[in-house]
């Protein structure tokens, strides 16, 4: 038997300067039509209140069907680790609807096409999803590397879109899936500045107006155990809530953006990596990354919104805290980052700290502090003033659960007409991230009014995101 090889991945018209380029300004300026002109929604939209972004999650537009089809039919952009879970979870969810249950429906999902700036990354992603899931794979020719390889997906007959890029890229590619009448799944962040929130809300209301689902990555939010914990908390188990505490470590953020590129140390001795290397290494560079602390700090961000309904109010700089950081951890190559204090409207305070550094281990969790005890939100644990455990969830999860079944409860939805849009839950997320890395560099308190109204771009120079 002939030995079956594998079609060669589509390159789109700028895929040979990302192969290999000799001079890698290249990559960009003559790239940059691709990141400018493709959807013009952005920059009117504006949220005058940080608690409205909280309203409107999940609403229900009109029924979805599948292009007449039982068949939903997705498209994948950006194909690293989490784009090739997010495929492999979405592909699953036919599966588990299968089976039946709160989440039955019907039909199949498959995977018909794929972009991204790499062919390795591309290639790798193709041949572990097809690997697992070779029934679920129709991807044919319909793989495009490049730059704009992004525009081929958008082209293709796909339902569904699954955003798993830098989030640099986000505001561009959400707006133009939109745009095209695709339902989106997008990773957070969903932007990096405020400029891309804002075109991102812009877009999403275009969403709601044709009745499209979106759904943004916040898989804390479909955990079983955490969603018993937090009710517990909303129903008052540990009393009124009086002050929380967020920590994380692992990538860092650099009190230096302002000034540079990078948002921690590059991984060789380079000054200024080329443009090819710093989208393969993105957690590193401020216009890529947005210098956000990490993203599972993110989900802290959220999971305070969660138990609140509120984002908060402003934010300021443990000014005693930075004195005690510097020189914290220069021995073993980390650095505590100041810790950032928010303020919410009813008196509430989070304290935010996050830990710098390649040896550090990559450890997050949150504790709330209420009149009748406390509550580890990470471990699904709630203690008495006394510190002895009342309750502890019995949920058992595997790593990974949260982001199955919110693919699970999508599809779901889609299929039995309830399409939800939980955008404004990533923006707010997103956005206080961003307060956060602002009142980090500044040193300085920043109001919510404040940062609806900044205009810091964290563009990169050589492209007009």
């Amino acid at each position: 038997m002939p030995k079956k090889t594998t079609p060669p991945a589509r390159r789109g018209p700028l895929s040979a300067h990302v192969a290999r380029a000799s001079n890698r300004r290249e990559f960009f300026t003559r790239s940059t039509m691709a990141f400018g002109s493709t959807v013009a929604l952005g920059g009117s939209a504006a949220v005058t209140a940080g608690e409205s972004l909280l309203a409107g999650a999940s609403t229900s537009p009109p029924s979805f069907h599948v292009g007449g089809s039982d068949t939903l039919r997705i498209g994948l952009i950006g194909c690293g680790s989490r784009g090739r879970g997010a495929a492999i979870e979405a592909i699953q969810a036919s599966t588990v609807c299968q089976r039946g249950g709160e989440n039955a429906s019907r039909g199949q999902v498959k995977l018909v096409a794929m972009a991204d700036v790499f062919a390795n990354h591309l290639q790798t992603a193709y041949r572990t999803i097809n690997g697992r899931h070779r029934t679920n794979v129709d991807v044919g020719n319909r793989r495009f590397v490049g730059i704009d390889g992004w525009k081929g997906v958008l082209a293709a007959d796909v339902d569904l879109v699954i955003l798993a890029t830098p989030p640099a890229f986000r505001p561009l590619h959400f707006a133009a899936a939109i745009e095209a009448g695709k339902h989106v799944f997008m990773e957070s962040p969903v932007a990096t500045d405020m400029p891309g929130v804002r075109r991102i809300i812009a877009a999403g209301n275009v969403a709601r107006q044709k009745g499209l689902a979106v759904a943004v990555g916040l898989q804390r939010r479909y955990e079983a155990r955490t969603r018993d914990c937090v009710a517990r908390i909303q129903d008052g188990a540990i009393g009124k809530l009086l002050s929380g505490y967020a920590t994380s470590s692992g990538f860092a953020i650099s009190e230096t953006l302002a000034s540079g590129t990078t948002t921690r140390q590059s991984r060789d001795s380079r000054a200024q990596p080329d443009l090819e290397d710093q989208i393969r290494n993105w957690h590193e560079f401020a216009w890529a990354s947005g210098g956000l602390t990490d993203e599972r700090h993110l989900h802290s961000l959220d999971a305070f919104h969660w138990v609140l309904g509120q984002t908060p109010i402003s934010a300021t700089r443990d000014q005693r805290d930075a004195s005690r950081c510097a020189g914290v951890g220069a021995s073993t190559g980390t650095e505590r980052v100041p810790a950032v204090e928010f303020q919410y409207s009813d008196g509430f305070r989070v304290v935010c700290e996050h830990r710098n550094g390649r040896s550090t281990d990559r450890q997050h969790g949150e504790l709330l502090i209420g009149e009748k005890g406390t509550c580890d939100l990470t471990r699904a644990m709630i203690r008495n003033p006394d510190g002895k455990v009342v309750w502890q969830s019995d949920a058992k999860e595997i790593p990974g659960k949260g982001w199955q079944q919110q693919f699970n409860e999508l599809i779901a939805g889609m299929r039995n007409g309830q399409t939800a849009n939980d955008l404004n839950l990533g923006v707010a997320c997103t956005s206080t991230a961003i307060l956060e890395r602002m009142v980090t560099q500044s040193g300085r308190s920043m109001g919510w009014d404040q940062l609806m109204a900044c205009d810091q771009s964290f563009a990169h120079p050589q492209c007009t995101l």
